[in-house]
């Protein structure tokens, strides 16, 4: 998305899509399957907008086809850091990342404010999920692919196809 208005917009509009936070029978049936005993309590500590998201993510994934295990549980478990933002914050990060992602290095505080904290978990929940999932046991695969998620562009997105589609699919959620 090479025009900022336009990415902020539907940055915006994700964030406006979290609004729904109910998860059906089936897709929840199907996210206790995939994972393990301790991906899921990962997984069921995020933000009820979140796990929704990740489905979503999931089901995009399987939609493609021939989805490996590891890229489903990538999809589902990719925003376990993210933390509980309130609203205002998701939406401020959205704006600020899709007009000037430099800005945040600045903003983002690991200690201080509220908001200044929760930019910082939401600039780096990335590398904070991947840590959080090696801790837990979670395959190689799944860490690398959560580590990875953001990164929109560069070699590693173009190279890697199951990380191109998961980036794909979380852009569509």
């Amino acid at each position: 998305m090479g025009n900022p208005a336009r990415a902020a917009a539907y940055r915006v509009g994700q964030v406006l899509r979290g609004f729904r936070t109910t998860i059906p029978g089936d897709d929840a049936a199907d996210v206790q399957a995939l994972l393990t005993g301790a991906e899921l309590a990962l997984f069921l500590r995020m933000h009820a907008r979140d796990r929704v998201h990740a489905i979503c993510v999931m089901r995009r994934l399987e939609h493609e086809g021939a989805a490996s295990r590891d890229l489903l549980a990538a999809g589902l478990l990719h925003d376990i850091a993210k933390g509980n933002p309130r609203l205002w914050e998701r939406s401020f990060f959205a704006i600020v990342e899709s007009l000037s992602p430099r800005a945040l290095d600045r903003i983002a505080a690991r200690d201080g404010m509220r908001w200044r904290r929760a930019m910082w978990a939401l600039l780096h929940h990335p590398a904070v999920g991947a840590a959080l999932l090696s801790e837990a046991g979670s395959t190689g695969r799944v860490v690398e692919l959560v580590a990875h998620h953001t990164e929109r562009t560069g070699p590693r997105a173009r190279s890697d196809s199951e990380l191109a589609s998961l980036i794909t699919a979380d852009g569509a959620c």
